[in-house]
């Protein structure tokens, strides 16, 4: 028999008000998902305040990286197709404009900065942080 699987909601930890939160949970149910999307970039286009994406890994913050890891983010609904993706120049985040005929994103606004903690030799998760 199957089991369902139940995805992560972040709106119950909300609640409770908290200088820092720390969500536990299975792997692949929505934790990062959640946060992605509500934490950083919904909160940005709402209110301006912009955020971190800190990896443990510096080596995992590369452009390809980034960029994929926002893919699943559907930024022209969001932002009314002002934006249609999420890129990344330099390890600095930008809302754009993917033109698919000439494969070129241009630039738009600022979102944020990217980094990474450590080197290889040291393990932490990955947070994201508004500041």
């Amino acid at each position: 028999m199957a089991t369902k699987q139940v995805h992560y909601n972040i709106d119950n930890i909300d609640k409770e008000n908290a200088n820092f939160n720390l969500i536990y949970g299975e792997k692949s149910n929505g934790k990062s998902y959640q946060v992605k999307h509500k934490k950083a970039v919904e909160h940005y286009l709402k209110t301006g305040n912009r955020f971190i994406l800190l990896r443990r890994w510096r080596e995992d913050i590369s452009n390809l990286w980034i960029e994929q890891y926002f893919s699943d983010v559907d930024v022209a609904k969001l932002t009314n197709n002002k934006y249609n993706c999420i890129t990344c120049y330099r390890k600095v985040l930008y809302l754009g404009i993917y033109d698919a005929e000439n494969n070129k994103t241009i630039k738009g606004e600022k979102i944020r900065v990217c980094n990474g903690i450590v080197n290889r030799t040291t393990h932490v998760k990955c947070f994201i942080f508004r500041c």
